[in-house]
């Protein structure tokens, strides 16, 4: 990296092709509450191995929940959001827009 900083060339696929080719398993933890985490990557199925170098959250059946799809250099795995039926109790902030965004807009959709 310090050649490219100086300006050389660097052959970055030279680089990628040097890298480890060990599929890892994913990590998630469980807030208690107590100032306390519990490991829950298998019981939440993130435990299959990948190459994960990436992940993107979004609402991916609209529910207001933010989902995860997660991978970048392996089959790609979307994680579905139960929380809204598995935790009714819970709050979360959910929020909204009025009006309808036109392409080129780089406001969005504007309120009334």
């Amino acid at each position: 990296m310090h050649e490219a900083q100086a300006g050389f060339h660097v052959d970055f696929l030279k680089l990628v092709n040097a890298m480890t080719q060990t599929k890892l398993s994913d990590y998630a933890f469980h807030n208690n509450g107590d100032l306390t985490f519990t490991k829950v990557s298998a019981p939440w199925g993130l435990d299959e191995p990948n190459f994960s170098n990436g992940a993107a959250y979004g609402d991916l059946d609209g529910d207001g929940a933010l989902d995860l799809s997660d991978n970048v250099d392996d089959e790609a795995f979307v994680y579905k959001n139960n929380a809204r039926t598995l935790l009714p109790d819970n709050h979360y902030c959910r929020c909204g827009s009025k009006g309808q965004a036109t392409i080129g807009s780089p406001s969005g959709p504007k309120s009334p």
